[in-house]
């Protein structure tokens, strides 16, 4: 007989030190303990008898339960032991969390910073933090694909920090190497979007727009003058042109 949700939700513990067993059918039964009420899928897998955990209740509803069994069942009618299965998507899982975005830069920053100062270190962690992990953190590093990582630093460029973008790409490609090399990616996705990013400011002297500057400026190149004086002179500076006095000795 099918059980009921009012059942399973009053049904008590009899006492009995093995539990209570009421089945649903096609395997399934609601195992009923002092410590609670277990789902419990029962089936043969060449020959041997075995049992399958599909959650307990109420956190697994019947409805819950039920899809499991079906799941299982079709498992087993392709030849694969349900149990097994289980398993395998248990240990893929533990590996996936190994090989996240997180989990991959904190190893490749632990595997640099010997060889970084406090400083930069420190900076690469906080930028990886800030911008990398809450958008791809929990990602698996070889799943991401080139527009995820360039939406990433496109947020950092849009806060008018276009060289902050460019040096998490930077720092995201070693990441994605060192993945490489750890065999969890097989790409630098990193160099698929190094072009897509606005260019780096080249830092440059302003242009003098005034006359008036621009003829003492005129003047001033084409007297003599001293080291010292070039110094303290705002837009001008030695060239090999205008040997300074220092320099004639």
């Amino acid at each position: 007989m099918a059980l009921t949700d009012t059942f399973i939700k009053n049904t008590k513990h009899s006492g009995k030190a093995a539990g209570d067993k009421h089945s649903d059918g096609g395997g399934l039964y609601l195992h009923v303990k002092a410590a609670g009420k277990y789902w419990r899928l029962a089936y043969r897998f060449e020959v041997k008898q075995k049992t399958l955990a599909l959650g307990v209740y109420p956190a697994i509803t019947l409805a819950q339960a039920r899809r499991g069994r079906d799941d299982a069942r079709a498992l087993l009618a392709q030849g694969v032991d349900p149990s097994q299965n289980k398993q395998r998507l248990k240990e893929d899982k533990a590996v996936a969390a190994l090989n996240t975005v997180e989990a991959m830069s904190r190893a490749y920053l632990a595997n640099k910073r010997p060889g970084w100062s406090t400083t930069h270190y420190d900076r690469e962690a906080r930028s990886l933090e800030k911008d990398l992990y809450p958008f791809l953190g929990q990602r698996v590093i070889g799943e991401v694909e080139p527009p995820e990582l360039l939406k990433a630093c496109e947020r950092v460029q849009d806060r008018d920090a276009v060289e902050s973008a460019h040096r998490l790409l930077t720092t995201a490609s070693g990441v994605w190497q060192y993945a490489i090399a750890r065999g969890c990616a097989t790409r630098d996705i990193a160099q698929d979007i190094k072009k897509a990013l606005k260019p780096r400011q080249k830092g440059h002297f302003p242009a003098i727009t005034d006359p008036g500057t621009a003829a003492r400026q005129r003047r001033l190149w084409r007297r003599p003058r001293s080291a010292d004086s070039a110094l303290h002179c705002p837009h001008t500076v030695p060239t090999p042109r205008q040997p300074t006095d220092h320099a004639l000795g």
